[in-house]
């Protein structure tokens, strides 16, 4: 084994090292609870409900309960955070995943802009949830707690419930309903840098709840009656971090404990388990280079320097500039145009007309500025150039480092913050996403193996980021599409990490072997993880 091998081995081995190590963090960080994924049945007509449970060990059948739903685009893991905190105070916590998001059969409600009908679903998705505990637990009080849209849907089915002992709507956003009586105790948390519709939405809400045109400094109302309000604006925090910071459980556990008469306690195993997490996610996302590395050793895909000519600056420009401007030509284009129903995601039909209509005009670009002169060897070449090599550059390495990244970092987040697993409706969707998105980035890399080096990987990140752009602009254009948004943070952040990636291979292989097909990979994952699925 030569010291390359070696020195591969050694890093991958470190990674994994560090990534138990978090995994066992996040185990002790929970010490003392039970966790449970249930599957809720509902009647006639109804799809199971998928829950995470979480409870002490010491919970007693009178304990009270707590319902925690979470936001749009997002789904029960998200919850984590916060439900272990409130589960370590004596609560049993239940975390659902509503109606299309996460592991949920049920579809979201469409079209988008109808919202009713999505707070209709989730409303009844909640009552099929409260039956089971009531049934199970009828001597336990129970509360309700929301994020974004889980607060509309807690909202809306608490107002209604006065048995309910304590709501809690987090970063709620829209007109909600409230009365003086309804909901019991109500804590209104926002972040400081929170979407705006959230911070005036609580203000509307605290005004619907006390008669009062701002919030105040104190307590409005008392507990023991029920009527206790407050309207808290959390600094520094904005409408996704709100539920992952340790002021935030703080808050929630100290609301908690006047309502029930309990120790709130204090934030030392969130911040432990924040630590491990951080930990965890960062040593699975490294560890792909030395995987990697140890992969095209052992299958001999030592690539060779692309044998295309180095084009002209003037050239490379204009490449760059095709790869800028065809995302934001085809979001005018589909604009207009009629989308075929390929994806059965919200907006799935949107992204893969998107991104094959990118690809298409990307291709027609470059043919252009090259003057024709586009074939294979501009997609990256195996070492000798056999077809075996090329196969297993642009099939089985992309394959075996997305499925390693599904059982790393898919695998640690599910368990730690957050899902981006593949029930059987989402990874139905996952190749036709693939197909579509494949040419851009094909494109792409065609574009930048002839700019190697720095140069190569900033302008590439540079012009991924239009994808992002273009999608801001696509999510003003109309209301319907304004899901897009909430994409720009993880594409832009996939992006990065894997043009880090693909300028590491350079240096590794002289040649940006596989970059295309497993950026394609990624992007599709995560869409087909994170957006709500439709029928």
């Amino acid at each position: 084994m030569d010291k390359g091998w070696k020195r591969w081995a050694a890093t991958l081995g470190g990674a994994v090292v560090t990534l138990a190590a978090a995994y066992d963090g996040i185990r002790r960080s929970e010490k003392g609870l039970k966790r449970r994924y249930l599957s809720i049945p509902g009647r006639a007509g109804e799809a199971p409900v998928p829950v995470l449970a979480l409870e002490s060990k010491a919970v007693q059948p009178e304990s009270p309960i707590l319902l925690a739903t979470h936001g749009v685009v997002s789904n029960k893991e998200y919850m984590q955070f916060i439900g272990s905190e409130i589960a370590g105070m004596g609560l049993r916590v239940f975390m659902p995943d509503l109606p299309g998001h996460g592991a949920s059969n049920a579809s979201f409600a469409t079209p988008v802009q109808d919202f009713s009908n999505v707070v209709g679903g989730n409303v009844a998705q909640l009552e099929q949830l409260y039956r089971y505990v009531r049934e199970k637990f009828p001597r336990a009080p129970i509360g309700v707690l929301g994020h974004s849209m889980g607060s509309g849907a807690i909202l809306n089915f608490a107002v209604d419930k006065p048995e309910l002992a304590v709501a809690i709507p987090v970063s709620v956003a829209g007109r909600q309903p409230a009365t003086p009586e309804n909901p019991k105790n109500m804590l209104l948390l926002v972040g400081e840098r929170d979407i705006p519709i959230c911070l005036s939405s609580a203000k509307q809400l605290y005004e619907a709840a006390t008669g009062l045109p701002e919030p105040q400094s104190t307590l409005f109302g008392a507990f023991e009656t029920g009527t206790a309000r407050f309207h808290k604006v959390l600094p520094r925090l904005d409408h996704i971090s709100i539920m992952l910071a340790p002021q935030t459980a703080q808050e929630i556990r100290e609301w908690l404990g006047q309502t029930f008469g309990l120790t709130p306690g204090d934030n030392k195993a969130m911040v432990s388990r924040l630590r491990w997490t951080g930990a965890g996610l960062i040593s699975s996302i490294l560890s792909y280079l030395p995987f990697s590395a140890l992969l095209t050793r052992m299958l001999g895909l030592k690539a060779a320097p692309a044998k295309a000519p180095q084009l002209a600056f003037k050239n490379n420009l204009a490449a760059i500039g095709v790869l800028g401007v065809a995302p934001f030509a085809s979001v005018l284009l589909l604009h207009k145009l009629k989308k075929p129903h390929l994806v059965s995601l919200v907006l799935g039909d949107y992204l893969a007309a998107f991104f094959a209509l990118s690809g298409l005009l990307s291709w027609m670009g470059l043919a252009v500025v090259r003057r024709g002169k586009l074939n294979l060897s501009d997609i990256s070449a195996g070492a000798k150039g056999s077809t075996r090599a090329k196969l297993l550059n642009w099939v089985g390495l992309p394959l075996a480092l997305w499925v390693y990244s599904y059982a790393t970092l898919g695998r640690f987040s599910r368990r730690s913050w957050f899902s981006f697993a593949l029930n059987g409706k989402r990874a139905r969707t996952m190749p036709m996403l693939t197909a579509c998105a494949l040419p851009y980035f094909l494109a792409s890399e065609a574009t930048f193996r002839r700019m190697p080096g720095f140069s190569g990987y900033t302008a590439s990140t540079l012009t991924k980021f239009s994808l992002t752009a273009s999608m801001m602009v696509a999510a003003r254009l109309k209301d319907e599409q304004n899901f897009l948004a909430i994409l720009a943070m993880p594409m832009s952040l996939a992006y990065l990490l894997m043009d880090w990636y693909a300028l590491w291979q350079y240096r590794q292989n002289r040649d940006f072997v596989t970059t295309g097909a497993y950026d394609a990979l990624v992007l599709a994952w995560l869409v087909s993880s994170l957006f709500p699925l439709e029928d």
